[in-house]
């Protein structure tokens, strides 16, 4: 299962891949990917789902969670 914002886009500027992503949404609590385009986040899902982007970044199975700004 995945999120998607629905935004118009050719290609990401960023995919986060080979994380732990804690979303804190009970149906998907957990993802692999995160996908952002300028400043926000595009994609939230499987890594083998997730668009193509720009720059890749494999984390190596680091923890990534959400931030409050």
């Amino acid at each position: 299962m995945q999120r998607r914002i629905e935004m118009e886009f050719d290609m990401l500027d960023l995919l986060l891949t080979d994380a732990r992503v804690r979303t804190f949404d009970s149906a998907q609590p957990w993802a692999e990917a995160v996908g952002i385009l300028g400043d926000r986040i595009a994609f939230v899902g499987r890594a083998d789902e997730a668009p193509a982007a720009r720059e890749t970044r494999h984390l190596e199975g680091r923890l990534v969670t959400p931030g409050i700004i």
